[in-house]
């Protein structure tokens, strides 16, 4: 059976780093940042679908800022636009797109392959990072495991962490 490809953008956020441009219920994901004519997720929804189709990605956001992406109008599905029920960070954002995947595709998870991205990062060479997510979709249905994809660091940056290969 063909493995169901999904995509999950990670859309959450207080929206306490830009302040005063950003608020609340206008974080930094909806403001137009890097691309005057498209917000950060619009960006992340654009950089995704000609690798997945849009009724495929899903946008993970907080309740308070559903409406506002459903109304962005950014080309997926508003049934798309998760809120999660409580804040409990990337690992919970996941189970709860993982569960609504499960629900909506059905089986036993072995027939979705989800890849998790961003809806805050500016990336340069679209084609190529797509190339990426689409070679460690392929590498993580092949192998049955995750794959994690990372970039080279400049300088120690205890919020983030490290990735050991």
């Amino acid at each position: 059976m063909e493995p169901i490809r999904i995509a999950v953008i990670m859309a959450g956020g207080a929206g306490e780093r830009f302040w005063p441009l950003s608020r609340r219920c206008r974080p930094k994901q909806l403001l137009k940042l890097t691309n005057e004519d498209q917000s950060l997720l619009a960006e992340a929804v654009e950089r995704m679908a000609p690798a997945i189709p849009p009724e495929q990605i899903f946008i993970a956001t907080g309740r308070h800022l559903a409406a506002a992406i459903r109304e962005a109008e950014l080309g997926v599905p508003p049934e798309n636009v998760i809120a999660e029920p409580c804040k409990r960070n990337t690992a919970g954002c996941l189970c709860y797109a993982a569960a609504v995947a499960l629900n909506r595709y059905g089986g036993d998870g072995s027939n979705i392959t989800m890849a998790v991205v961003t809806a805050d990062h500016q990336i340069g060479e679209p084609e190529r990072f797509r190339g990426t997510v689409l070679t460690a979709m392929s590498s993580a249905e092949a192998n049955r495991t995750l794959v994690t994809i990372g970039i080279c660091p400049t300088r120690p940056e205890t919020g983030y962490g490290y990735i050991e290969m």
